[in-house]
């Protein structure tokens, strides 16, 4: 198969600098390691304005540097990887659009502001570009395979929900409603549920046949990550960066009106410290037809948050 060739716009933490010093561990923290360890994609560059950042890169990579994407107009590449703050997000886009390239993965969140996400989203469509966001946890082939189970009925009957996550909705909670919008869909309704505006608000989601909560945990000195699904036959529990379990209802021997639950399986969770999940999704999309629905999810959940935080 031929290489898919790849220009990282924005040498910062998750474009590069998390990995720096760790080229031997098995955690994936950045786009340019990613690359480097997926034996589809061709790592040919990186641009950035800082130039400290530009020689550090270019030394361990062994890849051309640039200050601007101006520079790189002569070069073929197939996808372009944009890892910089979310003010600048939509100008950087355009720019790699204006070069034709025409698969692009962006950092999350999309934009700062609902109308530079929708004009990422015209342009994709117009130039129909490919494009996805770092949300990496619905790349994790466990929260596939659930989603798959999920779909399939197999769990039984969703009936509630309810996710945590640490603390800022942007940051840390807009994961959460992503993963709330990949396994359910839209909701029809929803609401923050705290009585004071905050940064880490408490969220009601209303679907048509169950209810979803979304709560945070501001004052916990640990990382939060996790949810659990109650259905009519099971209860569904994820923790990050461990593996899903899954129980199921069992008749109890003594009272034969009642169902106990027991365990039914666990599906094996890598952990997330691996961005190179989202490049192996990716990597299956170039493939197939124009289709931007995870980045209509981006963009929803952008929205979401601009409303929960307004």
């Amino acid at each position: 198969m031929k290489k898919i060739k790849t220009l990282i716009v924005g040498l910062g933490k998750v474009g590069f600098e998390y990995d720096k010093n760790h080229i031997q561990s098995s955690h994936i923290l950045t786009h340019s390691k990613a690359l480097k360890k997926n034996k589809n994609d061709k790592l040919i560059g990186g641009v950035d304005i800082d130039k400290k950042k530009r020689i550090l890169f270019s030394k361990k990579y062994q890849v051309k540097v640039f200050n601007t994407i101006k520079e790189c107009s002569n070069m073929k590449i197939d996808l372009g990887v944009i890892s910089v703050p979310a003010k600048v997000q939509y100008s950087v886009f355009k720019e790699l659009a204006n070069l034709n390239i025409k698969n692009i993965i962006c950092e999350k969140p999309i934009s700062i502001n609902n109308i530079d996400a929708n004009k990422i989203f015209k342009i994709s469509k117009q130039k129909k570009i490919k494009v996805i966001v770092n949300f990496l946890r619905r790349y994790n082939p466990a929260i596939i395979k659930l989603k798959n189970k999920l779909d399939k009925g197999s769990l039984g009957k969703i009936l509630n929900g309810y996710f945590w996550y640490k603390e800022n909705l942007q940051h840390g909670g807009c994961h959460f409603i992503d993963l709330i919008l990949y396994l359910f869909g839209m909701p029809i309704y929803y609401k923050v549920i705290d009585s004071k505006k905050n940064q880490s608000p408490n969220i009601f989601f209303k679907f048509k046949e169950f209810k979803i909560f979304l709560f945070s945990s501001p004052k916990a000195n640990y990382e939060l990550g996790k949810f659990e699904l109650q259905t009519n036959s099971s209860i569904i529990y994820y923790e990050d960066d461990k593996d899903i379990t899954i129980l199921k209802k069992k008749k109890n021997k003594v009272f034969v009106n009642e169902n106990n639950l027991v365990l039914k399986e666990k599906i094996s969770y890598k952990k997330n410290m691996n961005i190179k999940f989202v490049y192996e999704n990716f990597n299956k999309m170039i493939k197939k037809s124009y289709n931007n629905n995870q980045l209509k999810d981006a963009i929803y959940n952008l929205k979401l948050c601009n409303f929960f935080l307004r």
